[in-house]
């Protein structure tokens, strides 16, 4: 049964803890856009009209859009809805959160998205728009000179499957998987990439470089059978990212 977010103040919330966080961090973008776009409502044909209510949808949608932006794995995302304030803030709880998930629930809810077209379709527009709008950048400034400079879709796209592999890397450290070499070493830092955005050849290199690590992480665990849920979902996720806006040119270029 559909579960849906109650806007109600609670008596943890009478000292309004939450005006010390800014609306215009990206906790704050973030709950503004997630209430914008999104309504429990939209997902209902997703759940039966009988039983118990659901988790809200946009709780764990919101969850999963700060867990792919801040590269974290499913259990360190449910531990930071759990005792962050302004990661309660942007999933719009109160501070003694009345929605609490663990992790396996992220895991199937997440499965969703990826198992049907709709869901995929819909998560791949989520998180495309979610970067257009400003909210999946790795810098904190929300208002960045890439978004005035005309390279807004190529950025995006890098920065789209820079966080994937952050949150496959996650799931692996999770998991006690050892890393493997990859082309870049930077993938834990909050700041973009320090290359010469207006320079076409940088962009480009870049780009050889993401995809080559996007893939080597796909083929080393090309076999998936046995791997926890969520390492799997984020490698799909990472599939997802990099394929739907990459293409080879005539000298083996992506």
């Amino acid at each position: 049964m559909l579960g849906r977010r109650d806007p109600q103040i609670k008596l943890a919330d009478v000292d309004e803890w939450w005006k010390a966080i800014s609306p215009q961090t990206v906790w704050g973008r973030i709950r503004e856009w997630v209430g914008q776009h999104f309504r429990d409502e939209d997902f209902a044909a997703w759940y039966s009209t009988t039983g118990r209510p659901s988790i809200p949808p946009t709780y764990i949608l919101t969850l999963v859009l700060l867990q792919f932006r801040q590269g974290w794995s499913d259990r360190q995302a449910v531990e930071e809805a759990q005792f962050d304030d302004r990661v309660k803030f942007a999933l719009g709880v109160s501070r003694s959160p009345e929605i609490t998930c663990d992790h396996s629930t992220l895991c199937k809810y997440r499965a969703r998205f990826l198992d049907k077209d709709l869901g995929r379709a819909l998560l791949r527009q989520t998180l495309a728009d979610a970067q257009a709008a400003g909210l999946l950048g790795d810098a904190e400034d929300l208002v960045d000179s890439f978004m005035v400079a005309g390279a807004a879709a190529r950025q995006g796209t890098l920065t789209l499957i820079r966080q994937a592999v952050r949150l496959v890397l996650a799931e692996m450290e999770d998991a006690g998987f050892p890393f493997p070499a990859l082309q870049r070493n930077d993938y834990g830092a909050r700041s973009k990439p320090a290359i010469d955005w207006n320079d076409a050849g940088a962009r480009d290199g870049l780009l050889q470089e993401l995809v080559a690590d996007s893939r080597m992480l796909s083929q080393l665990f090309q076999d998936r059978t046995g791997l926890p849920v969520s390492l799997r979902q984020a490698l799909d996720l990472l599939d997802m990212v990099t394929e739907q806006d990459i293409t080879t040119d005539d000298q083996g270029n992506w």
